[in-house]
């Protein structure tokens, strides 16, 4: 398959490295069922922490707040549905180093979190703090009133009776930022120092320090692209230089046949809406309008079969299948699920997920594997 081309940016603080302290982009792939990443994961700790202040946080708390029963037909890997009926976490805190203004939650991603059964999410009221850089962010922004108005709402409602045993708390955390994970030999807490607002619109540390007790930490600080060999980086962003999506080689110089889009190009920007803005062509847009201007100077197939290309795949030993193939995986992948009230299953994780849509091919194969593996 190649070397992963995102993963999560460095979080530069003592013990962040210590067992029960684990990456966004690893967990986020796991319950996307990612196929190259494990699903052994049965979550048991009662206090988890999360760092950062975007969707991903949201997503990772989420998932983490909830139990079985909560996402009954959802695509989630059957092992991590499974995780989750022993989820034992009854408080989920977020991180945020600067405050609501700040956030980099979108409105929508935002309410959800409020309609997870049995969970009650929880904002200080002390963490409702303004400046004059963040009114004038308010007053230039719609989508940053919606999310404020919703955190502030949820600051001066009433909290639930603290003795439900059925109940948990998803807290979120502003003007707190990390500064060092607690533990030994695996993550006991999170030290984090308390956050002004300076007046400009930036955030300056206070010397009041707080230590959370945790038994595991998250962070969603950004992603990262890779480096690919024989390409040009710039590693400070995590993009491959290019122009209008053509990549460049150090001397601003479109190297031949190369072209990059997605966050490889423009860096670990926003959701998905963020690609397409209207002020100038889409990401994906601008980059397949410039391989189209290239193609009569493009150099051709050595062999202009379609039939070479997965003979170039066989060679270099990649993991593939034909359409055929995936179409036959997703119909037994949704047989699976079927038996289960849910749309689907996923089947297998990496190699033997390959070789499953291969053998798909087969008549009867499915029906072997399947009878197999149970």
């Amino acid at each position: 398959m190649g070397r992963e081309l995102r993963r999560d940016r460095d979080l530069d603080i003592p013990g962040i490295d210590l067992p029960g302290s684990h990456g966004a982009a690893e967990f986020v792939k796991g319950f996307d069922g990612h196929p190259d990443v494990s699903r052994d994961w049965s979550p048991q700790p009662r206090h988890v922490g999360v760092i950062g202040a975007g969707n991903v946080a949201l997503d990772v708390a989420r998932v983490l707040a909830k139990h079985a029963e909560d996402v009954p037909v959802t695509e989630i890997p059957h092992e991590l549905h499974r995780g989750l009926a022993v989820n034992r976490a009854t408080d989920v805190h977020v991180f945020a180093r600067r405050g609501l203004v700040q956030a980099r939650f979108t409105p929508k991603e935002l309410r959800e979190l409020d309609h997870v059964p049995g969970v009650e999410v929880v904002v200080d009221p002390e963490d409702v703090e303004f400046d004059e850089g963040s009114l004038a962010a308010l007053r230039a922004g719609e989508q940053t009133r919606m999310v404020v108005r919703t955190l502030q709402d949820w600051a001066l409602r009433d909290r639930r009776p603290a003795h439900d045993p059925a109940l948990r708390r998803l807290h979120l955390h502003f003007l707190a930022a990390p500064v060092a994970v607690l533990g030994a030999d695996r993550v006991t807490g999170l030290r984090t120092e308390r956050i002004e607002l300076d007046g400009r619109g930036g955030v300056r540390g206070t010397g009041v320090f707080t230590d959370h007790p945790l038994q595991a930490l998250y962070r969603a600080t950004g992603y990262i692209g890779s480096e690919l060999p024989e390409l040009p980086f710039d590693a400070l962003s995590g993009t491959l230089p290019h122009a209008a999506g053509r990549v460049l080689d150090f001397d601003d110089q479109h190297v031949p046949g190369v072209y990059a889009c997605g966050w490889i190009k423009r860096g670990p920007v926003g959701p998905i809406g963020h690609i397409v803005p209207s002020t100038r062509p889409p990401c994906v847009l601008e980059t397949v309008g410039s391989l189209l201007a290239d193609a009569d100077d493009l150099a051709p197939a050595p062999v202009p079969d379609p039939a070479a290309v997965v003979e170039l795949l066989e060679e270099r030993g990649v993991r593939h299948t034909t359409w055929d193939g995936r179409l036959q995986l997703d119909e037994h992948a949704r047989g699976l699920g079927e038996e289960r009230g849910r749309e689907r299953l996923g089947v297998a994780p990496g190699e033997e997920r390959a070789d499953l849509a291969r053998v798909g091919q087969r008549p009867g194969a499915l029906k072997s594997w399947a009878l197999h593996q149970s």
